[in-house]
Parts: C-alpha cells; structure tokens; sequence
C-alpha cells in the first residue's frame, strides 16, 4: 500500500522531478524558427497594410476586450 494520501480515491500527482517532459534542441530550435517566422509574416503584413486596415483592426480589438482607447 503506498504512502501517499488520496482524495476521493485518487492519488495526487507525482512530484518526482525526473517525470517532467525534456524538450530536445531540435524541438526549441523548431519553436524558435516558428515564432520567428510569425514575427515576421505579422510585421510584413502590418507593414504593407493600409493604416486605417491597422487603425481598424487594433480599434476593434481594444473595446472587444473592453478597453477604453477615447
């Protein structure tokens, strides 16, 4: 029998370091170059944008969160 207190009959979670997930450099290299590649396909598209698109877009968004932009 173990010695873990339980709840409802379930057991908590292991809080053994050695279970957690380790990400290996090809997975941060492959997470890197998608965030980078976001960056920048966001910029380019921000860039060749018409400003009242932009205005718009990020108008729009401010008051959908409730955020007083005047």
């Amino acid at each position: 029998m173990s010695n873990q207190t339980t709840v409802d009959g379930v057991a908590p979670l292991s809080t053994n370091t050695t279970d957690s997930a380790v990400m290996s450099s090809g997975d941060v290299l492959l997470q890197t170059c998608a965030a980078f590649a976001f960056g920048v396909i966001v910029l380019l598209v921000l860039g060749f944008a018409p400003m009242s698109a932009v205005h718009n877009a990020a108008h729009d968004t401010r008051h959908s969160v409730t955020f007083p932009c005047h």
